[in-house]
């Protein structure tokens, strides 16, 4: 079955499995016009909302990649009883929705990540709108925004927290780094700007305090052995690099980063992320002399090299790769 459904489809199928009120679906629109007393949900949950009669509230978590024009905004405050990746969306609602997700409870929280229509990683999703919250743990609460683009009229549909399906992964699980963890990407994505695809990558479980930069390709495969790792994308490969930024004239195809000390967030160094973290993905592919565009119904392919400290603690450096993520715009 399609994860995406119309609200009238979601609606005979709730009915059709005898979910009651008591059950993670709410039995009618029960929500909060404010940040400062979010409704309170938890779990694996779907929730039913109606934004027609809210007002604009214009709160933005602290800024981008958060935007304080979401229309007609109801709040939710979701408190996680499990652990894992978590994927929030307004999916099947048959209205434009604009819908945000920031770390804590109230009007203090602060933005994580926005997505107006879904159109990458779920492009049936829009105008419904999908976020993904990564590596969360039981306890941890976050402030749910749902609402609409300015000027919408509002409307119904559903609110749906769930575990996010398998992301399209290839390689995956990459070689084994010195933690011992493999080095991992995971999308998120944003209304694209002029220069910007609209996809933004992260990379987790890294080498602490290494350096790394994104590459892509056309076409992947699993057969050069590169270092420590496997260097999974076909010739002819493209990296976001210092350099090729500084030959194009075109600074958004920088992409260096440093893993922190856990290993877990990949810092920008470059400028070129919005978030501070990962990487903003232009439209222009790195490839020398003149570069190429992305353009609607491409697919390509995208890898993290890295440097790899030695697990032993002495001086040799080697590369890693992590595994790689395949994206259709």
């Amino acid at each position: 079955m399609s994860r995406f459904l119309s609200f009238g489809s979601i609606l005979l199928v709730l009915l059709f499995l005898g979910v009651t009120s008591g059950s993670a679906v709410a039995a009618g629109p029960i929500q909060s016009d404010t940040c400062a007393t979010p409704t309170a949900i938890g779990g694996i949950t779907i929730r039913a909302f109606d934004t027609t009669s809210s007002t604009m509230s214009g709160f933005d978590g602290g800024g981008l990649p958060c935007n304080a024009m979401v229309d007609r905004d109801v709040f939710y405050a979701w408190t996680s009883v499990g652990t894992g990746d978590f994927c929030f969306d307004t999916c099947g609602a048959g209205i434009d929705t604009t819908l945000q997700v920031h770390a804590g409870s109230d009007c203090s929280a602060v933005c994580l990540t926005s997505n107006d229509d879904d159109t990458l990683i779920f492009p049936s999703c829009a105008p419904g709108s999908r976020v993904l919250v990564n590596g969360i743990q039981p306890g941890d609460t976050f402030l749910v925004q749902v609402g609409g683009p300015l000027g919408a009229a509002g409307g119904t549909g559903f609110l749906t927290v769930d575990v996010c399906p398998d992301q399209p992964l290839l390689c995956s699980p990459a070689s084994p780094n010195a933690t011992g963890l493999s080095t991992t990407l995971y999308p998120s994505y944003f209304v694209p700007t002029p220069g910007s695809s609209g996809l933004h990558l992260e990379a987790t479980h890294g080498a602490p305090g290494q350096f790394g930069l994104f590459m892509v390709s056309s076409g992947a495969n699993a057969s050069t052995p590169l270092g420590n790792g496997v260097l999974c994308l076909t010739i002819p490969i493209c990296r976001y690099s210092p350099r090729v930024a500084g030959h194009q004239g075109n600074s958004r195809l920088n992409s260096v980063g440093q893993f922190d000390e856990t290993g877990n967030v990949f810092v920008n160094k470059s400028g070129t992320s919005t978030t501070g973290t990962g990487f903003d993905v232009p439209t222009t592919i790195p490839c020398t002399p003149g570069g190429q565009a992305i353009a609607p119904g491409d697919t390509w392919y995208f890898q993290l090299w890295h440097r790899d400290a030695d697990p032993g603690g002495m001086s040799v450096i080697d590369a890693n790769l992590s595994d790689v993520f395949v994206a259709t715009f």
